[in-house]
């Protein structure tokens, strides 16, 4: 099973499921006739497995703080509203 990324011009979010292999090949090409903005082949798309690892990532310089959620939370407001 592969996945298929297409960004359209309107504000939707939907995922859909092709079981039937030919109907999938027509498809994609069709979508690749239409074809306008095509990722460099230096850059891949995003994929669905990668986001727990990303999240972990980028919330893993957050979990060796000693400061509590809380604390850090008090310590951005304060400085956002330049008390300190």
């Amino acid at each position: 099973m592969g996945v298929l990324t297409i960004e359209i011009p309107q504000e939707v979010t939907k995922s859909f499921r092709l079981d039937d292999a030919e109907f999938s090949a027509q498809i994609m090409d069709e979508l690749e006739l239409h074809e306008m903005n095509k990722y460099p082949s230096n850059v891949l798309p995003p994929r669905r497995n990668d986001r727990k690892e990303a999240l972990n990532e980028i919330v893993g310089i957050w979990a060796d703080r000693p400061e509590s959620a809380d604390e850090i939370a008090r310590q951005l407001r304060r400085r956002n509203n330049g008390l300190g």
